[in-house]
């Protein structure tokens, strides 16, 4: 997978325009920023691939794909709103491809939404992963992709969409501080995106508020 992963047509967050991404649960706050599509920050006509790896022993379906097959089985996943599905094969693909920013973005998409998926149980809407702690460290391992996914790119405008989804993901979990620093950061790389320049507002305008609920 080469380093310098690029993603075709004009769609909203592929160049300058980071996508808005939508909640999973019907009951999502006001102010909550929507978490984007996986599908819509990252094209699959962009995906390059590496020489495929020797073939894996016998094993799951995932085991037997190539790097592009299990991206692809992980986007048709997300973009059906199954996103804890399509967390194993963007592991695959990172796995087949550690090099590929998109790769990791995707998977770091898919952690985050995947720990806001919902489900109905009993006839409650209520989270489809139960425990809170292992939601959180749901949450770190998608920040900690989404860094690594940064330092993969080769252009403010690709570390511009990279920071604006975490600052995202930072806000809508409370940490509004932080999420403030990283809309700060997307915006110096591209200061042009009004999508980032309305997040930013809406974060210092929560600050000022001490940082509760709108």
């Amino acid at each position: 997978m080469s380093r310098r992963d690029r993603r075709g047509g004009s769609a909203a967050g592929k160049r300058g325009k980071p996508p808005a991404r939508p909640r999973r649960r019907a009951s999502a706050s006001k102010r909550t920023l929507a978490i984007g599509a996986i599908a819509a920050a990252i094209g699959v006509a962009a995906w390059t691939l590496r020489p495929k790896p020797p073939a894996p022993a016998p094993g799951s379906a995932i085991d037997r794909m190539s790097a592009g097959e299990a991206y692809s089985a992980g986007l048709a996943r997300g973009q059906a709103g199954r996103h804890l599905e399509s967390v194993p094969y963007f592991r695959a693909a990172v796995l087949l491809a550690p090099d590929s920013w998109t790769a990791r973005e995707n998977l770091a998409n898919a952690l985050n939404n995947g720990a806001q998926e919902s489900r109905i149980h009993l006839g409650k809407d209520e989270p489809a992963i139960r425990s809170s702690v292992e939601r959180i460290g749901m949450i770190r391992d998608a920040i900690s992709h989404s860094r690594v996914a940064e330092r993969l790119t080769q252009t403010d405008q690709d570390r511009a969409l990279i920071g604006f989804q975490r600052a995202q993901t930072l806000y809508t979990f409370g940490l509004v501080n932080d999420a403030d620093l990283e809309f700060r950061r997307a915006l110096a790389l591209s200061p042009s995106s009004p999508a980032i320049a309305q997040a930013l507002e809406q974060s210092t305008a929560r600050l000022r508020n001490g940082g509760g609920p709108e």
